[in-house]
């Protein structure tokens, strides 16, 4: 069963899964790494799911910093043999590889080593930026790290910061808000998350030569939905096709 459910601009569902919707064959060698607010997370393990449902081996990994996933298996060190070895496992097909951070969080390894997994693991998906858990940001100049191997980009708003202050909802609302001309204080509209979605300096960021998709988070809701599809549209006035709404299963419309 798929963790997620895609829906097109008009609401109606999407069959076949996110690889499908996103004209991914899993036969083909990618990087894919998501970017901006909440959902990331959601995203990677749906994405590498669907890869194990099509019997392909998936390395997932961050740039930046994530929660430890509970599914697949976990290798907490810089080391090829023992990740040969578990991407090897009978039955296994996901294996996250990162270090540890603190008790709850785990950090990338270094570029080095990520680019050895570049080298012999076709298939590998990446957390590249961090949001507190929320909503969505504008980045710093650190931000986000994109590998310039990647050949895929996921840019993810979750549609719960619309209507309410840049200042509860943003990660960075001080950017946030100068980018789009607002104090703090103002809401965030469903054309200011078009915008955050088509700005070099928010989402799009690092993204230059790269296949980008729009991802609408959280839309769980008939109320939700129809902000996203205003979203939608806010997007395709604005030229840009690649986008999708999304929701996890367990939550019900």
């Amino acid at each position: 069963m798929n963790l997620v459910e895609l829906y097109k601009k008009d609401g109606s569902v999407i069959q076949g899964g996110i690889l499908k919707a996103l004209g991914v064959n899993a036969e083909d060698r990618n990087i894919i790494c998501t970017v901006g607010g909440g959902g990331k997370t959601t995203l990677i393990e749906a994405l590498a799911k669907e890869y194990q449902m099509a019997k392909k081996k998936v390395v997932c990994t961050t740039t930046t910093k994530i929660m430890t996933p509970s599914y697949g298996e976990v290798l907490l060190e810089e080391n090829e043999e023992a990740l040969r070895q578990l991407m090897k496992k009978e039955g296994q097909g996901i294996v996250t590889v990162a270090l540890p951070w603190n008790k709850e969080k785990l950090t990338g390894v270094k570029e080095e080593f990520l680019k050895k997994i570049f080298a012999t693991y076709p298939i590998v998906l990446i957390e590249a930026d961090g949001s507190k858990g929320l909503p969505t940001k504008v980045p710093n100049e650190s931000e986000p790290v994109i590998p310039k191997e990647t050949t895929i980009v996921l840019g993810i708003q979750g549609i719960d910061a619309c209507g309410k202050p840049i200042k509860e909802v943003c990660h960075r609302p001080e950017r946030v808000a100068l980018l789009l001309g607002k104090s703090e204080e103002d809401v965030i509209t469903v054309e200011d998350m078009a915008t955050l979605y088509l700005e070099e300096r928010a989402l799009r960021k690092g993204c230059f030569g790269k296949e980008y998709w729009a991802i609408i988070q959280k839309v769980d809701t008939k109320e939700r939905m129809e902000l996203a599809k205003q979203i939608v549209a806010h997007l395709e006035k604005r030229g840009f096709k690649n986008s999708l709404i999304c929701r996890r299963k367990e939550s019900e419309q």
